[in-house]
């Protein structure tokens, strides 16, 4: 993926969720559902342009970012339970998505003074016991969270897929979890 392409989409998600649109000056100004929608939203671009990217002939296989596992893998990861793809997805990328959203995250909420504000808070509440983890970082825990969500929804996805393979609206996936019946 375009790292440019990465940053704007990001940057789009963090929007989204920071500002909720482009009149919003605080959190405080967005609504639950304006805040659902533009990570859906956001999230929708991010798989739409990773699947153009990816789902062309070599679009895995040619790009060593995304070439991770032999074939006796592939067969581990396939048998191995409801949600062992997005788990094995996970391993993989969390730590790279991390690196790659956190000082987009970052940039957000300085921008809108939050982290600041908000890591004085933890702070007092981590030193009391009451916040711990990353959630004593205003950056951490939005980073955490957006990917949180994200391995969530894959994870909802890939439990469909398994219940029903032929519904999965592609041939090839059809055919691979079809074949685990």
């Amino acid at each position: 993926m375009n790292p440019s392409n990465v940053r704007m989409t990001l940057a789009g998600l963090i929007g989204c969720v920071l500002l909720g649109s482009a009149f919003a000056l605080s959190l405080a100004d967005l609504t639950n559902q304006d805040a659902a929608r533009g990570i859906k939203g956001a999230l929708d671009q991010g798989a739409t342009s990773a699947i153009a990217k990816l789902g062309v002939p070599g679009g895995f296989l040619d790009n060593p970012k995304v070439k991770t596992m032999s074939l006796d893998d592939a067969k581990r990861i396939l048998t191995g339970g409801d949600n062992s793809v997005t788990e094995f997805s996970k391993n993989k990328t969390e730590g790279p998505l991390t690196v790659k959203f956190l000082p987009i995250v970052k940039q957000a909420t300085d921008r809108v003074g939050l982290a600041k504000q908000y890591d004085e808070v933890a702070g007092q509440g981590a030193k009391l016991g009451l916040v711990k983890g990353d959630a004593t970082n205003i950056d951490q825990y939005v980073t955490h969270k957006a990917l949180d969500g994200l391995y969530l929804m894959i994870g909802e996805e890939e439990r469909a897929i398994r219940q029903n393979p032929a519904a999965a609206g592609s041939a090839i996936v059809s055919k691979v979890f079809g074949a685990l019946r």
